[in-house]
């Protein structure tokens, strides 16, 4: 099972703090793990003002004014990842087939000077598995997964990408319960 370029959704019953009604991205899935960014926790710092704080040039931000970035995960929470369409061309790029990630400030600076993706999501943080840990998981039905898309990614408030999610799956987001059902 190959789960890159699909989504997480967090089975209701998910206590834990970080993962509870989280959409996660999973751009990597492999016999080696799993990294994937959550989508729709958007932080409270406006996004132009992060940029500003984390970058010692000086960038014009205005472009990320009124945006949010979200928390992506416990892992490295201090570093930022660009979650983003073409074009795959920048340092420190991670990419499958459909979408990427970016580490590397040049993509701050290129969206800045708006030469940069035309779709992107910035987050503090990413989340990861170990080898079989994902599976694990997906079997305790602590997950759900649904085929990624760029509505879902990128086109939707991040408040709106659970439901979203969910009603990708042909579920009424009203009917998702965390109790098991009888036949």
């Amino acid at each position: 099972m190959n789960l890159s370029n699909h989504c997480l959704i967090a089975m209701p019953a998910m206590q834990d703090a970080y993962f509870s009604k989280a959409v996660v991205y999973l751009l990597q899935h492999d016999s080696e793990g799993a990294f994937g960014l959550i989508i729709n926790k958007p932080l409270a710092t406006d996004l132009a003002d992060l940029v500003q704080a984390q970058d010692d040039s000086s960038l014009d931000t205005k472009v990320f004014e009124g945006q949010q970035a979200v928390f992506g995960g416990p892992v490295n929470k201090e570093h930022g990842f660009v979650l983003h369409t073409a074009p795959f061309t920048w340092a420190h790029c991670l990419k499958n087939n459909h979408f990427a990630v970016t580490t590397s400030g040049d993509i701050l600076e290129a969206i800045c000077q708006r030469f940069g993706p035309e779709n992107y999501l910035v987050s503090l943080g990413y989340s990861g598995w170990g080898p079989g840990q994902l599976e694990q998981e997906i079997k305790q039905n602590s997950w759900l997964t649904v085929e990624a898309d760029r509505e879902l990614l990128f086109g939707t408030d991040p408040y709106d990408k659970y439901e979203l999610a969910i009603k990708k799956l042909g579920i009424n987001p009203e009917m998702f319960t965390g109790e098991p059902g009888r036949a």
